[in-house]
């Protein structure tokens, strides 16, 4: 049996968290996503990390994926 990773009992993503997913889906890096939002890079890296916690997974594949399954994501 396998378990399902993230959401799960760990909240959904903020809107400014989507907001970087969504970004980090369409290829930007941190850099990328820091001038599109008007952001320095080390806080993009800062909400990525917090996204990866709060929905419960490790990465940014695995968070885009799970969101984009969810229906967070389009």
């Amino acid at each position: 049996m396998t378990k399902e990773i993230g959401l799960q009992d760990k909240g959904l993503p903020t809107p400014r968290q989507l907001e970087v997913l969504a970004l980090r889906a369409r290829g930007f890096s941190n850099k990328g996503i820091a001038r599109v939002l008007g952001l320095c890079e080390y806080t993009v890296h800062n909400i990525a990390s917090q996204t990866y916690e709060r929905i419960g997974v490790t990465n940014g594949f695995e968070a885009i994926y799970l969101c984009c399954k969810r229906g967070l994501l389009q």
